[in-house]
């Protein structure tokens, strides 16, 4: 799954700091998302044509505005076939998720959230975006396990493929 910023993209210029003229694509009253670079700024109300965020980024200059969308990815059941007969019909977990990310900022799997931070983290500096493997360990038994990849903030994501472990 390749997905660049779950946004409907419109890049805004600012007329004031963190104030964004928007008069001419959305509505007064609409909710819009806002994504400043590599930072979810948040859902903001419309007013007076403008979207001011200055309440959160006073500096910001341009940004990603729009309607936000949340990506949902869903496997089909997972099932094996083992010595004894496929697990079908048999509680089973996902103990291990391993997600091949490419330029990934946000991700979730299974509601398990994860906004990418190195541990050097500065927020001064924009986010590194991820590339390489990131596990998720899901909880609980299901005869039925699924993995259900989304994202909670409308920022980079793409998936090059997915390893999944299954314990019965």
């Amino acid at each position: 799954m390749e997905q660049q910023s779950c946004i409907l993209n419109n890049l805004i210029q600012t007329f004031s700091n963190g104030v964004f003229a928007v008069s001419s694509v959305f509505a007064n009253g609409a909710s819009v998302d806002v994504v400043d670079g590599t930072e979810y700024l948040g859902a903001f109300t419309v007013g007076s044509g403008n979207a001011d965020v200055s309440s959160v980024d006073a500096t910001a200059s341009s940004a990603e505005i729009g309607f936000k969308f949340t990506p949902e990815l869903k496997t089909l059941p997972i099932d094996a076939g083992v010595q004894g007969g496929p697990l079908t019909a048999r509680p089973r977990r996902l103990s291990l998720v391993d997600l091949d990310l490419n330029d990934t900022l946000s991700v979730s799997v299974n509601g398990t959230d994860m906004i990418i931070r190195n541990v050097n983290f500065d927020p001064s500096q924009p986010r590194v975006k991820q590339t390489g493997k990131e596990e998720f360990r899901p909880l609980g038994f299901s005869k039925d396990p699924r993995v259900t990849i989304s994202q909670s903030a409308p920022l980079d994501l793409q998936i090059n493929g997915m390893v999944i472990e299954v314990a019965f």
